[in-house]
């Protein structure tokens, strides 16, 4: 029998339309137990965006073209994300982090956190002024292959 310790979490993608990488996140994700995945921004193009939200098994109207129409629409959604995990490109770890701290969002995200100081810095800011937790990933640390080698490397 599998215990949850925790409620189970809401969870927005910014980023993370399909894949290896993509299928990775939704595979460790959906496994946990601990997430729902119920919305994102899976590519810039809206058509696409719907079809990877389908693929992902989500609700097509739920997949979005950028992250301020999500945080919008969402808003209004009694099942709506609660957390918001950034996976997309790197010039948008920063951007989505602050719309969704500014919208009281919970923040995982990959590494970088960001292109350049100034952009660490307003997201710190954002992150401190919300309240809201943030998560900073480095995902291939958990992967098996990378385990396998640190220990054949240890000896």
């Amino acid at each position: 029998m599998f215990l949850l310790l925790f409620p189970v979490v809401n969870l927005g993608f910014a980023g993370g339309g399909t894949g290896w990488f993509s299928d990775y996140h939704f595979r460790a994700i959906r496994s946990s137990g601990n997430f729902n995945p119920v919305s994102g921004v899976l590519s810039s193009d809206p058509t696409r965006s719907q079809d990877y939200a389908e693929l992902r098994r989500m609700a097509r109207d739920r997949g979005y073209p950028d992250i301020d129409t999500m945080i919008a629409k969402e808003a209004n959604l009694p099942d709506g994300f609660t957390a918001l995990t950034v996976v997309g490109r790197n010039d948008m770890h920063s951007p989505a982090g602050i719309a969704a701290f500014n919208a009281g969002k919970h923040v995982f995200m990959e590494k970088p956190i960001a292109e350049n100081w100034q952009q660490a810095q307003d997201l710190m800011a954002a992150y401190k002024a919300s309240g809201k937790a943030a998560v900073v990933s480095y995902t291939y640390t958990g992967d098996p292959m990378v385990k396998l080698g640190r220990k054949l490397i240890q000896g």
